[in-house]
Parts: structure tokens; sequence; C-alpha cells
């Protein structure tokens, strides 16, 4: 039996390294970012989810908190609805074509197909450009 020692198990644990991006496909990168923009929209979402849960399950009336979210969780969740139009619309600007900057949501891409199905956009609407090509910087 082979055994191996802790320095290999140690590079086998290690943060891949900077460069390696470099080895991606456009498409992965494009849905790396999609995926991350989406985990951001959930991430803004998350503050009306808790008052929500605090103001419908939250029994003790003597916590102020648990007073504030039965008064106002209404507005936390409205607030939330409209940070969450607002970062769709921003984000709908920042996912482009990382070829010609051309943005995937004037040809009807939404970041949520681009983050989960790489199979939908093979190539650029406008350029025509591949994103199945490694990417060079």
């Amino acid at each position: 039996m082979e055994t191996r020692h802790s320095s290999e198990l140690s590079s086998d644990l290690a943060a891949p390294c900077p460069g390696a991006w470099m080895s991606m496909t456009y498409s992965e990168l494009i849905s790396r970012k999609a995926r991350l923009l989406i985990r951001l929209s959930g991430f803004i979402a998350l503050p009306s989810i808790i008052a929500c849960l605090v103001a419908w399950y939250g029994g003790d009336e003597k916590n102020s908190f648990v007073v504030w979210c039965k008064a106002y969780w209404w507005l936390v969740l409205a607030g939330s609805y409209i940070s969450y139009l607002f970062a769709a619309v921003i984000m709908s600007f920042l996912m482009r074509c990382p070829l010609c900057n051309f943005r995937f949501a004037r040809a009807g891409i939404n970041r949520i197909t681009l983050g989960y199905d790489t199979s939908v956009l093979q190539y650029c609407p406008k350029c025509g450009g591949s994103f199945k090509q490694t990417v060079n910087h």
C-alpha cells in the first residue's frame, strides 16, 4: 500500500493558483460571473426573509427587535424587493460579452440562463465570437 507524504496532501487542499482561470473557456467565465450575481441577488433578499420569519414566528414580545419586525416586516420586504429589482437591472448591465462588450440583456438572455445552462450561449449574438475558446489574458 502506497502512502502519501504530508506535502502531497497539502498540495491537494491548497487553493488553485492565480493563473488557473486562464484555462477556462469564455462560456465558463460567463457562467461563473452569472452565478456570482445570482448569489448576490439572493443575499439582498436575506434581510426581508429574516424579518418575515421573526415577525411570524418570533413569540417574545419583550424583545425590541421582534416588536420592530412585527410592526415593519412589510417595509423590509418592500425595501428588499425594490433593491432586488434595482440589482437585477444593474446585473443586466454587467453581463456582457467578453469579446465585444455586448450586453446579453439586449438579446433577451438573462443571468439565470447564463448561470445554470452553459449550452444556451455558445456564440456572441452580436460579434459571432465563439465562447468555447480559452481566455487569453
